[in-house]
């Protein structure tokens, strides 16, 4: 029943209905565009409203000279409707590498910070981050040809990014920083390695912690300012969010050697939990990658997305629901399963279950012994009938002669 969610929820949940019907209207994007806008409706008409709190970090590391990775924004911000995030690392080996984050930092800000998603269609929102990234691949290229830098001298850097309005995601990067979202009940890695690994993984030719072996298996395939736009080939997905969570982007200093997979109940489940501030976890994230990589400058940015509605605020304690109204009591993946009574249910003893005889068993006790000698009979003559087959046979195989191969035997290749 669709009558108290609006008219236009119940006009996007009949175009829905429709498209599932008709092949020719089921394309798959079509259908998500749909049910994105019954989502969408669902939360307008439940009241759900977002909030983002957000730390960053950025350190040079105990083995490097300087700090080639840059972010954004540089400093903690708290209850903000709209995030733009970035994580830039400057590729080690390469002269300029700061230069080429912080012109990608300044690029991309500048252009993407005016880019409505609540009212600009998914596909153009796409085609504006895609655009924004080639723009800024150019705009690097160009530093590099100007400054007539060749090969290993030529600067680059990854990216990854985030832009978050209300409930929408969009996500994209380049080379190997990488985002994680993480809730109460998992850490999930929201981007693939743009490296010789993840390729060959891609293509089948190993898995991930084989190729990761070889020595060329961390090494990027493409990133920002050391390839032509038209060989460039950025991600960009996108998300709807439903849940309170955090997002974290960070260059490879943290997640190299699966330092958030493995410490992420520590570090930062207890923000969720309300025991640790954002700020705190962005810090010791910082320690830890240092501590336990530490080959490599780290920065980490994360995005604590808060969601409430009309009802109250979802407390993530586990033991408490906090709120105004009633909400429907949570239950685990066991709450279809209906286990079977206990004898004790039905006012039987355990010997009367035993003794209770199945109606097979009653028909074969009614054979009695004249049942089982007629049994045996039927046994015994089948037995004979194959025998006397058996021997017919043989006596038929010994009479036959059989003729000699007239064609040489043919070794195997």
């Amino acid at each position: 029943n669709f009558t108290d969610q609006g008219e236009n929820f119940q006009q996007a949940f009949t175009i829905l209905c429709q498209q599932m019907q008709d092949p020719r209207e089921a394309a798959p994007e079509s259908v998500r565009q749909t049910l994105e806008v019954l989502f969408q409706q669902a939360l307008d008409d439940l009241g759900y409203e977002y909030h983002y709190d957000i730390a960053s970090r950025s350190d040079q590391g105990p083995s490097r000279s300087r700090n080639e990775d840059k972010c954004l924004p540089q400093t903690d911000l708290a209850d903000q409707s709209r995030v733009l995030a970035l994580v830039c690392d400057g590729v080690g080996g390469h002269e300029g590498g700061d230069v080429a984050s912080g012109l990608a930092i300044d690029i991309l800000a500048e252009t993407l910070k005016s880019l409505n998603l609540l009212e600009t269609p998914p596909a153009t929102v796409e085609q504006a981050i895609q655009t924004a990234i080639h723009a800024t691949n150019d705009a690097i290229n160009q530093r590099n040809d100007t400054e007539q830098r060749h090969e290993r001298q030529r600067m680059g850097t990854t990216v990854v990014g985030a832009l978050i309005e209300h409930a929408h995601l969009y996500l994209a990067h380049i080379g190997d920083s990488r985002a994680y979202w993480i809730n109460r009940w998992g850490c999930y890695q929201l981007t693939l390695d743009d490296d010789v690994a993840s390729r060959d993984v891609r293509l089948g030719m190993s898995t991930y912690h084989q190729a990761l072996e070889l020595p060329y298996g961390g090494s990027l395939v493409q990133a920002l300012g050391m390839a032509p736009s038209q060989h460039l080939h950025p991600t960009v997905e996108r998300f709807l969010l439903d849940e309170e969570g955090i997002l974290l982007l960070c260059s490879d200093g943290l997640s190299d050697f699966n330092r958030v997979e493995t410490y992420w109940r520590q570090y930062l489940l207890p923000v969720l939990q309300g025991r640790v501030s954002l700020t705190a976890a962005a810090e010791q994230l910082i320690d830890l990658a240092n501590r336990l990589n530490g080959h490599d400058n780290v920065t980490v940015v994360l995005i604590h997305c808060r969601v409430k509605n009309t009802a109250g605020v979802l407390d993530l304690d586990y033991s408490n629901i906090v709120c105004q109204g009633e909400l429907p009591e949570v239950t685990d993946i066991t709450m279809g399963y209906v286990p079977p009574p206990e004898p004790s249910e039905l006012n039987l003893t355990v010997s009367q279950v035993l003794e209770s005889p199945q109606p097979q068993l009653q028909q074969v006790h009614k054979l009695g012994s004249q049942g089982w000698l007629l049994l045996l009979i039927a046994v015994g003559v089948a037995t004979a009938a194959f025998s006397f087959l058996a021997v017919m046979t043989s006596m038929n195989r010994s009479n036959t002669v059989e003729k000699p191969s007239s064609s040489p035997l043919i070794a195997p290749k």
